[in-house]
């Protein structure tokens, strides 16, 4: 993953609107580069708005996807800009003592990953599973793409975690295919788990369901908790995607 340094400063004017699940308010966000403003619409879950109706500031990192691979990823990269967006929060840590400089306020920065396309600009959270798979939808339509094969159906799921990290990271660091691929420190401490999930974990798998395809896959997470899920994707022909998880047990 390799990132280039530039300055943006954003500016969101929330509009009130009726744009459904997707999102409850529409947005606009102004971004200054090399001097000039560009206004992108905003478009993000409803859920993602309502967590953060005010945006101070965005982080400057362009993102590129070395690992990439096959058509779909190169056509969604040739015409999407991934970018990470920063909301700076003031957080006020509790007064324990009545020390000297107790209760000062420090910020702090949350990331989002986010794709330019166009006029427009896609925001994604891990608060909102099926709001994101409703947005990465709209994404793929903006973009443009068909889903032909078994594979491209992989890929975009795949897609969709990338988002989903939070930060871009390669989604095989997150999908699992045998709870081997859980670390050993893991798996030990919590072997009598580990031993029920074992047969249950097993590698990504397509189906075409001729209207659409099923992708099915697990990932592990360290945090916040080890949390073992079962994904369970929908890939439409058009790019849309219907995405439920379950989470299966805890390593």
């Amino acid at each position: 993953m390799l990132r280039s340094t530039a300055s943006f400063l954003i500016l969101l004017m929330l509009i009130t609107s009726s744009s459904g699940q997707v999102s409850g308010k529409t947005g606009f966000l102004e971004v200054e580069r090399d001097g000039k403003f560009v206004k992108y619409r905003f478009i993000a879950s409803a859920r993602l708005n309502n967590a953060f109706p005010e945006w101070k500031a965005s982080s400057s990192d362009r993102v590129q996807i070395a690992s990439s691979s096959g058509r779909l990823w190169k056509d969604v990269l040739r015409k999407a800009e991934l970018i990470l967006l920063s909301r700076y929060v003031d957080y006020k840590p509790p007064v324990v003592t009545p020390k000297k400089g107790s209760g000062s306020v420090h910020s702090h920065p949350t990331f989002f990953p986010a794709a330019v396309v166009g006029d427009e600009i896609y925001v994604f959270s891990r608060l909102d599973t099926a709001g994101d798979a409703i947005v990465i939808s709209q994404m793929m339509e903006k973009i443009g793409v068909e889903i032909t094969s078994k594979d491209e159906a992989r890929q975009l799921a795949e897609m969709y975690m990338l988002f989903y990290s939070g930060e871009f990271y390669a989604p095989s660091k997150l999908i699992i295919s045998q709870v081997e691929d859980i670390p050993q420190d893991d798996r030990v401490k919590r072997q009598e788990q580990a031993e029920k999930l074992a047969p249950l974990i097993h590698p990504l798998q397509v189906t075409d369901l001729k209207e659409r395809y099923k992708v099915e896959f697990f990932t592990w997470e360290y945090l916040p908790r080890g949390e073992v899920i079962n994904w369970q994707v929908s890939v439409f022909p058009n790019g849309k995607l219907e995405v439920s998880n379950s989470i299966i047990g805890m390593i």
